[in-house]
């Protein structure tokens, strides 16, 4: 699978389809820009934690005074900046001063000796130095070798001003063979649960050899052995990713947990087997052989220790360690069929998993409710098409005809807040939307409990809302072309205006859901139709609403800053208080009458 993916030829068509440009007339500084938009779209989302396209447009920094950095975001206290750079083939390495240019932001954040241009100094006021965990990813098509990749693998000299931050600081250099490569992680994970044959020999220790410990529990079969890593490193280099498609996939996730597991692997090998809580993994059928010490399995995937085997990877990769660690595996055997197991499997990754800090929408996309919405949008076609809605909940779900409706679960849960509850709790906090005591008990239950099913009624609703979100966020990007500045920034607020709209539904109707409810099927299209007519009226309030709001503010308000205006509570506030009560001309007196 490797050898059909060339990196550079994804790269342009990336830029074709997405940018609609030729990428071979590109200036270098764009393409650089390509690279950063295809990274996080390809690998990162596809394999980590989500950025939107929004969250992207936010984050993007490039250009003069960006301190060598191209995109910074921030989730929950994970922070994620990037620098990418997109070189020719003619260029063998990527220069070494580079590298250690990079491995200098955190200490020109520290020191406060440069000055950010504004788009990063709005960002920056959210970043706490004293708490904040740092993911630094350098991204080049260049080759790190030699001087270069030796000076990618040395810690950085830190600024004492904060004692503690290296701690929380983690280093990735990708280069175009290490892009390649998480290109590949990427594809894999979308190729479902794998169903290869794997072995694993017990580690053979002195006094006692080969060990198999196995036992059986409620008719499941399963057993744990200790193993060297290099078997755990052969494994991943089969599959790739696809390793871990039931994991909640959020391993870079913890720099700290990820540097003590490095530094274990580095300097006390020996120990690793003592320090580390091991991996948890299911298998579809194990066959033990105790007199060799060997394990059989059908179908492998690791539910808990993605952060120790890619850390594993990682290491093996770097260097060849003279010790090679030992880890202790459990594998629990489950039924041929993933899908007949799925309340177990569900359980079982749950709990193994619950110690984890970040919480992704995977670890939510197998709630019952999901799935019965995924089974009600199954049976929408939309009217006068042959399209029919697709609703994956998982990233690595198959979209199934290229020709379908897609809803993506994270993307469904964000139109549904910014409609429902608020439109800037979410912004930047996965764990929030995603937390039964957050945001998702109160869009999918009553605000304390999540629902196990969705009554016909509620489903309705909520469709309705994402195709008012689909078609709002359609003509937001048609009018931000023609924006004047000042316009095209308040454009950015997409979840105000979709807010912003909910309340004038309530002010003209007292129910900001049923106007819009004998629309989920979709059906309508903006601006065409008396349906379209009406949407588009009440999107033209809502957007004016905004846009005003955010003149002016921007230009009676002190130190106003962009960034800030767009998640402050006060903001949301000034919405609903402007569309309740300002003297707005009434929209069409129902959206139901064609």
């Amino acid at each position: 699978m490797e050898k059909k993916i060339k990196l550079r030829d994804r790269i342009k068509d990336f830029s074709k389809s997405e940018f609609n440009s030729d990428f071979d007339k590109l200036q270098n500084d764009q393409r650089s820009d390509v690279l950063l938009h295809f990274y996080i779209k390809e690998i990162h989302n596809k394999t980590k934690t989500e950025i939107s396209q929004e969250q992207i447009e936010f984050g993007n920094v490039d250009g003069k005074d960006d301190l060598s950095i191209d995109f910074i975001h921030k989730d929950d206290n994970v922070v994620t900046i990037i620098q990418a750079k997109y070189r020719g083939t003619t260029i063998e390495n990527e220069p070494h001063e580079n590298i250690i240019d990079f491995k200098s932001v955190i200490n020109r954040l520290i020191d406060n000796e440069f000055i950010p241009n504004k788009k990063l100094k709005e960002i920056l006021t959210d970043i706490n130095l004293d708490s904040d965990e740092f993911n630094m990813i350098y991204i080049t098509t260049a080759p790190i070798t030699g001087h270069s990749r030796t000076e990618s693998n040395i810690e950085p000299v830190y600024s004492n001003k904060i004692p503690d931050i290296g701690d929380r600081v983690n280093y990735i250099f990708l280069d175009g063979k290490d892009l390649n490569d998480e290109l590949s992680n990427a594809i894999a994970m979308s190729k479902g649960f794998n169903d290869e044959e794997f072995e694993l020999y017990a580690y053979n220790s002195e006094d006692f050899g080969r060990q198999i410990l196995s036992v059986e529990v409620n008719n499941r079969k399963q057993c744990i052995l200790a193993v060297e890593s290099t078997q755990l490193v052969n494994a991943h280099n089969r599959v790739k990713d696809n390793l871990f498609n039931l994991n909640i996939r959020n391993f870079i996730g913890n720099s700290i947990q990820n540097k003590r597991i490095k530094r274990t692997i580095e300097e006390d090998a020996k120990n690793f087997y003592f320090f580390n809580n091991g991996i948890s993994c299911l298998s579809n059928q194990i066959t033990i052989d105790q007199k060799s010490g060997k394990v059989k399995l059908k179908g492998l995937q690791v539910i808990n220790g993605a952060q120790t085997v890619k850390s594993l990877v990682l290491g093996h990769k770097k260097t060849t360690l003279l010790e090679k660690p030992v880890v202790l595996v459990r594998i629990t055997e489950i039924a041929e069929s993933y899908s007949t197991e799925r309340v177990f499997i569900d359980s079982i990754t749950k709990f193994n998993n619950s110690q984890n800090i970040v919480k992704v929408s995977d670890f939510r996309s197998n709630d019952p409710i999901q799935i019965d919405i995924q089974r009600k949008f199954a049976k929408i076609n939309l009217p006068g098409t042959t399209k029919q809605v697709t609703y994956l909940r998982k990233r690595t779900d198959d979209a199934g005809k290229r020709t379908n409706e897609i809803i993506k679960f994270e993307d469904f849960c964000k139109a549904l807040h910014a409609y429902m509850i608020d439109p800037i709790s979410f912004s930047s906090s996965t764990s929030y939307l995603f937390d039964e005591k957050g945001g998702y008990s109160k869009i999918f239950g009553d605000g304390e409990k999540v629902d196990e099913y969705i009554l016909d009624e509620e489903f309705e609703k909520r469709a309705a809302i994402w195709w008012l979100v689909k078609a709002f966020s359609e003509q937001i990007l048609i009018d931000r072309k023609e924006a004047s500045e000042l316009n095209k920034n308040a454009l950015q607020g997409r979840w105000l205006i979709v807010y912003a709209s909910r309340i004038l539904l309530e002010r003209f109707f007292g129910d900001p859901y049923k106007p819009i409810s004998k629309h989920y099927k979709s059906g309508w299209h903006m601006g065409q139709g008396k349906i379209g007519e009406w949407y588009l009226d009440l999107y033209k309030l809502a957007k004016q609403s905004v846009i005003y709001l955010y003149t002016t503010d921007q230009q009676s308000m002190k130190g106003f800053l962009h960034r800030n205006w767009l998640r402050n509570q006060s903001t949301v506030e000034k919405i609903k208080n402007y569309c309740l009560n300002a003297p707005i001309k009434e929209i069409l007196p129902s959206p139901n009458k064609d």
